[in-house]
């Protein structure tokens, strides 16, 4: 076949290294850095509920 390399495959795969490893990102920071909050406080969101039935049913 025309274009392609001597291992048989495509000529842009040739090279290990030219990819992107997604577990080569860098490791983030998380959003939110502090206490937690209680599922009887005040939700962060603002939405006036209890954290346990706001976001908190999502932890």
């Amino acid at each position: 076949f025309a274009g392609a390399s001597a291992g048989g495959g495509p000529e842009y795969l040739s090279n290990e290294n030219d990819y992107n490893d997604p577990s080569d990102a860098v490791k983030r920071e998380p959003i939110k850095v502090g206490p937690k909050t209680g599922r009887n406080d005040p939700c962060p969101c603002g939405s006036g509920k209890k954290f346990k039935n706001c976001h908190g049913r999502e932890a």
